[in-house]
């Protein structure tokens, strides 16, 4: 490395009493930290596929998963407590509650092995694993949305401001729509790799859009998204007005300020989940009301967006290192009776179900929280076919985060 030498010429110079020291020059720009660096381990996991119906390519899947598990908990460390049980038709309980704070940047699978004889599938990854906030790494947003599976969405955000036309004397308000909120929305999350549906093609599936602009439930985000096929729907409002005090001069010319407050959710409609709901306000200023009111709708979306990308991020990040919600229902139960047998089926004889919450019984149907190690498909996988008071166990749909089975003959 070169090294520059200056010569320095110091001249004695008569400077009067009142004359002010030069000022020292300002301190250099703080340093930018410094981007972490993953780290890459290697990790295994071996699933048995004879047991729950797995089949080779089930298996495969799941031994995946249990090896990025380990990946991390190899990096960040981990609590871990497990149990496992025999019972009638598998093998069963294990229980795994895990804190971690890291998540996958991106894998690779080394090798994937099936024993026929011993009837399991071993795979080895060769992961990057990072610790801190996920939403600031584009790999690992790329791996979240590969194992959720949740890549369809709809945005449904009304962003309106009132504006007097005609003057205050004899003029009336008018309310704008500007559509700009949604579209900031769905231009962050399409560079995440959502799929963003074309309000243009849904509203024709709509009875009546008018009927749910005014979207503000879980409740009823889950009817919208049944209707138009989302796994996630993001729905709230955002109110623009404008700002009386003024807001300055530029070249001789006003500006006037506009402000804008919104509430926006979003939420995984099958399984009735919210994963992030937040408030805000937002200030700019512009030549035009218009011009004012566009800007700060802006401002408020990349503001509320960047909060939402945060938290659902690191939900999903959670659902993948530890237990995941799955929304069960079932149907052909006869009776209470049957109905606990079954809850307790799926605490002592499915593999990675560490608790059932919220469970609702009527008339034969149960409708069942299950936290859950694991994926929805690993929970299909391990019930299809299974045998229960006489009555075969089928899985009639799976989804993102919930599971549909019925028992019969």
């Amino acid at each position: 490395m070169r090294t520059l030498f200056a010569a320095v010429l110091t001249m004695l110079v008569a400077v009067p009493s009142w004359a002010a020291a030069p000022a020292a020059p300002p301190p250099p720009p703080p340093a930018a930290p410094a981007a972490e660096t993953p780290v890459v381990v290697e990790a295994t996991g071996a699933v048995d596929f004879s047991k729950g119906g797995l089949g080779v390519e089930g298996a495969k899947e799941k031994a995946r998963d249990v090896a990025l598990r380990e990946a991390i908990n190899k990096v960040v460390g981990t609590t871990i407590t497990s149990s496992s049980e025999m019972a009638d038709f598998t093998l069963v309980r294990d229980v795994v509650f895990s804190q971690t704070a890291g998540f996958i940047r991106k894998y690779d699978i080394l090798d994937t092995k099936v024993d026929d004889q011993a009837e399991t599938v071993t795979v080895k990854v060769r992961a990057e694993v990072l610790k801190g906030q996920v939403d600031k790494d584009a790999a690992a947003i790329a791996t979240l949305l590969s194992y959720k599976k949740q890549k369809r969405v709809y945005v449904m955000i009304t962003d309106v401001s009132t504006e007097t036309v005609g003057g205050k004397a004899s003029g009336q308000v008018a309310t704008i729509r500007h559509g700009v909120f949604d579209a900031a929305f769905a231009d962050k999350l399409r560079q995440d790799g959502f799929t963003v549906l074309d309000p243009n093609m849904v509203d024709g599936k709509l009875k009546n859009r008018a009927a749910v602009q005014a979207l503000g439930t879980p409740q009823e985000a889950a009817e919208l998204a049944d209707a138009v096929g989302a796994d996630l729907i993001f729905y709230g409002n955002a109110q623009a007005g404008k700002v009386e005090e003024a807001a300055g001069v530029v070249d001789g010319k006003n500006l006037i300020a506009a402000d804008v407050r919104y509430a926006v959710s979003v939420t995984a409609p099958d399984a009735r989940e919210q994963l992030a709901s937040v408030t805000g306000t937002a200030m700019l200023s512009g030549y035009t009301l218009t011009d004012a009111t566009n800007k700060a709708i802006g401002k408020a979306a990349d503001q509320a967006l960047k909060e939402m990308r945060t938290r659902i991020y690191e939900t999903w990040r959670k659902h993948m290192t530890g237990p995941a919600r799955i929304v069960m229902t079932v149907t052909g139960l006869k009776d209470w009776g049957m109905f606990k047998a079954f809850k307790t089926l799926l605490t002592s004889q499915v593999r990675g179900v560490k608790e059932l919450t919220s469970d609702k019984f009527d008339k034969g149907t149960a409708l069942i929280d299950v936290a859950m190690v694991g994926t929805v498909d690993n929970l299909a996988s391990d019930l299809s076919g299974k045998t229960f008071k006489g009555l075969t166990i089928n899985v009639n749909k799976v989804s993102g985060n919930t599971i549909e089975l019925a028992l019969g003959k």
